[in-house]
């Protein structure tokens, strides 16, 4: 009984833990983040080896997979998460803005149509996301209130130059294209 409870206050630790670090939506990053995360992580990863390893000195005939199975998956969904920042998709292009004054500005374009605008502040990131479309020679990034969220920085369209993304708009910053 005491296990089964302990078991489900970890799945909801679990839930609440991945809630802070999956880059779903616009969402902001920091250390304080990393450091909440980190604490909740733990908490989870102590309840989980807690009822594996009670059930497994119990010697329960009948073994529940189930706790093993969440802390697996958590442990895969974090490593993913942290090694790429949208495991589900693959970047096609990463540009920065080409002004010493604004260069905190990053905008990466991903495989399946979405975008991620991100703002690097010294203690935290801002990352904002929509989709994109490309026609002919335009890039056109599908967010409403773009140029206000960036303080006038960012643009919704772009002409495609070979390592240059240009504003249509001349009053808006030149993004360059960053090679990996």
């Amino acid at each position: 009984m005491i296990l089964n409870s302990l078991k489900y206050i970890a799945i909801l630790i679990a839930l609440l833990a991945l809630y802070i670090i999956l880059p779903i939506g616009d969402y902001e990053s920091g250390l304080a983040h990393l450091f909440g995360f980190i604490a909740i992580g733990t908490l989870f990863l102590i309840f989980s080896f807690t009822v594996i390893i009670t059930k497994v000195v119990q010697g329960n005939k009948k073994f529940d997979y189930s706790m093993t199975l969440i802390t697996v998956a958590f442990l895969v969904i974090t490593y993913s998460t942290f090694a790429h920042d949208k495991f589900w998709t693959r970047p096609i292009l990463k540009t920065q803005v080409n002004d010493p004054n604004v260069d905190r500005f990053s905008l990466i374009l991903y495989k399946n149509k979405s975008f991620g605008l991100r703002e690097s502040h010294l203690e935290f990131i801002k990352v904002y996301q929509g989709d994109y479309t490309i026609s002919k020679d335009t890039l056109r990034l599908l967010r409403e209130g773009l140029p206000k969220l960036t303080n006038e920085i960012i643009t919704n369209r772009y002409l495609i130059k070979d390592t240059l993304l240009k504003p249509i708009d001349t009053k808006y910053p030149n993004m360059v294209v960053i090679k990996e």
